[in-house]
């Protein structure tokens, strides 16, 4: 349970991050948009990209 909770804190961390870097690109009215956007498309791809992710660990450290 924690360990979740850790994951969706640094979920949320990432977003707000990236909804920053919007803002500084001068996208503010956009950021929030964006960052739904970005959130939910990743949100659908997440076991996808768990697996390339770990993979991608197990063929650079073997």
């Amino acid at each position: 349970m924690l360990g979740h909770a850790i994951r969706v804190g640094e979920s949320l961390l990432v977003l707000f991050f990236i909804a920053c870097l919007f803002t500084l690109l001068g996208w503010g009215g956009w950021a929030i948009a964006l960052t739904a956007l970005l959130a939910a498309l990743f949100w659908f791809l997440r076991p996808y990209l768990w697996a390339r992710l770990e993979a991608l660990i197990e063929w650079v450290f073997g």
